[in-house]
This record gives C-alpha cells, structure tokens and sequence, in this order.
C-alpha cells in the first residue's frame, strides 16, 4: 500500500512539473511547458517573455487584463490555444512571440476580451486547425507587425461578431 501511495505522489509531482500558476489580486497567470523564460509582476499584472520557449504548452490568463512584454525571440507550440484569456491582452516589448497551435493561437473570451498590439518585435500566429486569433472583443493594430495564418478554409483572424465577409485572411500587418 506504501508503495502505490508513494507512486501515485510521484506520478503527481512529475505531471506538476513544467507548470505554474501565478495570482495577482484579480488575475491568474498560468504558464505550462516551461519553467524558465518568464517573469510575472503581480502590481504591473505583466507577463514578461524573455527568449520562453516550449514545444507543448500554453499561456492561460484569467481575471483581469493583462500586458505580455516582449523580450528577445519567444516560441510557444501549443496542442490546444497557445494563449487562452478570459480578459483583454495587451502586446508590448521589442521581442518576437511565434505562436504555432492546433486550436487558435490566441483566443481570448469573455467581456470584451480586446487584443492590443503596441510593441515593435513581429508576432506570428499559426493553426493547424483553426483561425489563427479569435478574439471575443476588438483588436488594434497600433505597432509593430502581426503575421497570422489560419488553418485551410479558416480566417486568420475573427472577432466576435464579425460575419464572415468582415474576417480577414492569412494577414500580415
């Protein structure tokens, strides 16, 4: 009987690994798949991505807003949405972020969940099998350049709402 517990607690501490949840007074940051290569500032509510790399995680942001800053070139491949938020995300930093996912490489949902772009680095969004961004809100453009790719017979990028002849296809801004 020890021994199975003591297993089972292993098995426990190995799928624990890799993943860490961090909270701010209203905001809860989870980043899988790596343990080195970010920071979060609970006051500022920043994620900062300094050369993050992961090759099978995510980024779940959920609560309030929430700024990711851009550091060096930042990879993130993700078998479900690379960076699922239930609140708005704002882009900034002079970095690069290659996103490349099964499902949306950004999906925000929820009370007008926006996506601000204000950084100087590209950003690239890629799905295998969706739109590359789905945004439950608005998104601006205001720096920077946005290179998004959706599946084969998706946009690239949707926002709420937006019908079909307003989607935009496999853009770069």
């Amino acid at each position: 009987m020890k021994k199975i517990i003591s297993i089972l607690l292993c098995f426990a501490m190995i799928f624990s690994l890799g993943m860490m949840s961090v909270t701010a007074a209203d905001a809860t940051v989870t980043v899988d798949g790596a343990t080195s290569g970010w920071t979060w500032d609970e006051t500022s509510k920043t994620l900062t991505l300094n050369n993050f790399s992961t090759d099978d995680g995510y980024i779940n942001i959920v609560g309030s807003d929430v700024t990711i800053n851009l550091i060096g070139t930042n990879t993130l491949k993700s078998f479900f949405h690379g960076i699922n938020s239930s609140a708005s995300i704002t882009f900034t930093g002079s970095g690069n972020l290659t996103v490349n996912s099964e499902q949306c490489s950004i999906w925000t949902e929820g009370n007008n969940a926006n996506v601000t772009f204000n950084g100087t680095g590209t950003i690239t969004l890629k799905s295998d099998y969706r739109e590359a961004m789905f945004v439950d809100g608005n998104i601006t453009f205001n720096s920077g350049t946005v290179d998004a790719t959706g599946a084969t017979g998706y946009p690239a990028v949707v926002a709420y709402g937006v019908t079909k002849e307003d989607a935009l296809n496999n853009i770069s801004i």
